[in-house]
């Protein structure tokens, strides 16, 4: 998830992804995920999201949310993504349109993952609470949607986005 400030469109989920991604910590765990795990970074702050609302990721809501994000994600962020990073500027060499193009196909992506947690948004919010946030629950439900990813980096990464500090 690239960092952006412009909120004209957003949505809870949208606005909460924006905070805590800009914490100390949580983006470069997040990155770090997403390239050395395949996480989907908005699929985490998704689950933090929850946690915070005390809503516990089961098997068949972490299977709706991949569901739900596995359309636009295939499709249209992964793309964007590895055409962004293509063209991102090398030094003091790069020309202007390739800073411009690069500056587009970020700007691309952020629209791509707006829209991507606005439909996952309308998927959680029927979810109810169902216990009291806690740490445990942070870190449970981004495991359950972190894959096969390093212990120590989601244990950085939970208590970036820990309201528990």
């Amino acid at each position: 998830m690239a960092s952006e400030t412009d909120s004209s469109q957003s949505g809870v989920l949208w606005d909460y992804a924006l905070e805590r991604y800009a914490r100390d910590g949580v983006a470069e765990c997040c990155i770090a995920l997403q390239d050395e795990a395949g996480a989907n970074v908005l699929l985490i702050m998704v689950a933090a999201y929850l946690a915070e609302r005390g809503i516990r990721l089961t098997g068949p809501r972490v299977q709706v949310l991949v569901s739900g994000a596995s359309a636009l994600q295939d499709s249209l962020i992964e793309p964007l993504r590895a055409l962004r990073r293509a063209s991102r500027p090398q030094g003091g060499e790069a020309c202007e349109r390739q800073r411009d193009t690069y500056q587009s196909l970020k700007q691309a992506e952020l629209v791509a993952e707006r829209w991507q947690l606005a439909q996952l948004e309308e998927l959680v919010l029927p979810w109810n609470p169902e216990q009291v946030p806690t740490l445990q629950l942070l870190q449970r439900n981004i495991r359950a949607v972190a894959g096969a990813a390093e212990k120590t980096v989601l244990d950085r990464l939970v208590r970036a986005l820990s309201t528990e500090r």
